[in-house]
């Protein structure tokens, strides 16, 4: 382009380089009495076109001397006849238009260091008139729509772009004509016949009277950005969608702890963020309150992911458990952006464990009476046995008091003795009576392991001795102490030694021995084993021997050992079998200790 372009400027100044001789000639050789020097005029203008201002004084200043040159050639006997004048006329014209040229070209100068700022741009700068015509068109329009200049030049930018407005034409360039600018956004059509989305900017400029003369359009390419934007709203779109399907309660807090999103499923607990003043704390139930604002506490200085259950409160003012489940949107900064979070109604579900756990109390309760039932003769054996001695104290110390003297001091040992034999008693059956209640609430306290053993031995002791079970307690660790309910735990060891005592009914011609013995495991852990010299138990049976209603026994419910275990969980820890048949079972009941 730069070669044809400088084959053209050659042939251009060829051409007037021919242009002047072809003038001289005439100037000297005419006598018609006409300027004829004045055709320089057109030389002038025509390096004017493409020339620097340097280039069209010296083709100014070479025509005025080839006039001056003429006209002395010409006119050298009479110098200051009618020639003269034409020549002052031809020297004068061609000046002038010199001049003008000049001062043309500066100006053009300017236009064209501007246009070459402009076409630094990377946007699409075009000027063009009231009815856009286009002006100017800079290179950024051309790499953007395709058009080069020459075939932009003239053309109506609206039509030759196929623009459409966000807005009607009209009012747009009323608002352009009232602020001097407009912004906005256009479709266009490039040339290959694609379209693209622009941010267009006008200004408009005025002439020195304050009119409209043209205007100064800037486009900038913003079809990828509305892709963009149109993606993330489909994925915003998705994204709600799918939160509205999630059978659970979805929200949003901010770091202040202000909700800022809930899903479409909040509706359905009848619950308006703008009377809780956007806040979740102001429905929690008042009692679960501290514990809800502790966690938070933690979780906003941990950043970690939090789980708690609480009731909310709906619409209709009916608390409902919920477990509620939160995660925080971590920065680049490891800073806390905001939490996303989850609650499930847990309402049904809680409802069903408080039935289950009241229907397992009703069924320890029932497996306690049932095992205090098969007790009934050593419980009559021993409430007898303190009765009788009360009774033979009592008739004792009476003969004492009818001898003459009165023997006071034997008196008053009998005495005691009745009292001491009452208080046995007593605790006979106050130990009943607590393993007969229904509905005792769980109390735990500090109990010593060895005297837990030895009060459970008491209740059954008397049994075991009316079939001739021999009873080996080994408490190797007489002081350890367990945290736990009493009563819970004594049903445990009454149920493991009443199914060792039927074990070992069983052996006709073999020793009937039950071992209880107390220590401490490599762990420090508490352990009770229990262990009978009965046939054992099957290992196809050993698998199911917890599991709610299987039994091996004929008349067996199939509860005590599924209970058993429930109790020793809910005491934080385990219970075990071994066994092997034909050599017995074991037993362990494994506890953590307490210290204090």
């Amino acid at each position: 382009m730069e070669l044809g372009l400088g084959k053209h400027r050659f042939l251009t100044c060829f051409l007037i380089f021919l242009y002047v001789a072809f003038v001289f000639y005439l100037d000297n050789l005419s006598d018609s009495g006409m300027a004829v020097a004045v055709m320089y005029v057109i030389a002038v203008l025509l390096a004017s076109g493409f020339a620097s201002a340097n280039v069209i004084r010296a083709t100014g200043t070479v025509c005025v001397v080839l006039t001056v040159s003429a006209f002395v050639w010409g006119h050298y006997d009479d110098l200051f006849d009618d020639s003269l004048a034409r020549c002052i006329f031809s020297v004068a014209a061609i000046a002038i238009t010199t001049v003008l040229a000049v001062r043309n070209q500066r100006g053009t100068d300017v236009l064209a260091q501007r246009a070459g700022l402009l076409n630094l741009s990377n946007d699409a700068i075009f000027v063009r008139d009231l009815e856009g015509a286009i002006q100017f068109w800079n290179r950024g329009a051309e790499k953007l729509y395709g058009y080069q200049s020459y075939e932009a030049i003239n053309a109506v930018s609206a039509e030759l772009l196929n623009t459409k407005f966000d807005v009607r034409h009209a009012e747009a360039m009323a608002c352009l004509v009232e602020t001097g600018r407009w912004e906005g956004e256009l479709v266009q059509t490039k040339r290959d016949g694609s379209q693209l989305t622009v941010a267009s900017r006008w200004s408009l400029s005025r002439d020195e009277r304050g009119r409209p003369r043209a205007i100064l359009e800037t486009n900038t390419d913003i079809s990828e950005r509305k892709r963009t934007e149109v993606k993330l709203q489909e994925q915003e779109r998705e994204r709600r969608v799918i939160l509205n399907t999630v059978p659970a309660f979805v929200w949003t807090n901010l770091t202040d702890g202000t909700v800022d999103y809930l899903n479409e499923r909040w509706t359905e607990l009848g619950i308006d963020l703008s009377g809780i003043s956007r806040r979740l704390e102001n429905l929690i139930h008042p009692s679960d309150l501290p514990r809800w604002r502790d966690l938070w506490a933690q979780a906003e200085q941990s950043a970690e992911m939090i789980e708690t259950e609480c009731r909310l409160k709906t619409g209709s003012g009916v608390y409902r458990w919920m477990l509620m489940r939160g995660s925080p949107l971590m920065s680049n900064a490891d800073e806390v952006v905001r939490w996303y979070g989850v609650m499930n109604d847990i309402d049904a579900l809680r409802q069903t464990e408080e039935a289950l756990q009241q229907a397992h109390a009703d069924l320890a309760h029932a497996t306690r009476v049932a095992t205090l039932g098969e007790l009934v003769a050593s419980i009559a054996h021993e409430v007898n046995q303190p009765l009788g001695a009360v009774v033979t104290n009592g008739e004792a110390a009476l003969r004492w008091l009818h001898r003459t003297p009165p023997e006071i001091a034997e008196v008053r040992d009998g005495l005691d003795r009745v009292i001491a034999e009452g208080q046995r008693a007593s605790e006979v059956v106050r130990r009943l009576l607590s393993l007969s209640k229904k509905g005792v609430p769980l109390n735990k306290s500090v109990l010593n392991c060895a005297e837990l053993i030895t009060e459970s031995l008491a209740l059954v002791q008397r049994e075991l001795m009316r079939h001739d079970i021999a009873v080996d307690v080994d408490i190797s660790a007489p002081d350890v102490k367990v945290r736990g309910d009493k009563i819970q735990l004594q049903q445990v060891l009454i149920n493991l030694l009443m199914n060792a005592h039927h074990a070992v009914l069983e052996v006709q011609n073999g020793a009937r021995n039950i071992r209880i013995s107390l220590k401490l495991s490599v762990t420090s852990d508490v352990l009770i084993v229990v262990q009978d010299s009965g046939h054992g138990i099957c290992r196809k049976h050993q698998e199911r021997l917890f599991t709610t209603f299987f039994t091996t026994k004929r008349n067996g419910l199939g509860m005590g050992l599924s209970i058993c275990r429930s109790i020793i969980s809910a005491h934080g820890g385990r219970i075990s079998l071994q066994s092997e048949e034909g050599e017995g079972a074991i037993f362990t009941i494994e506890l953590p200790a307490c210290s204090t």
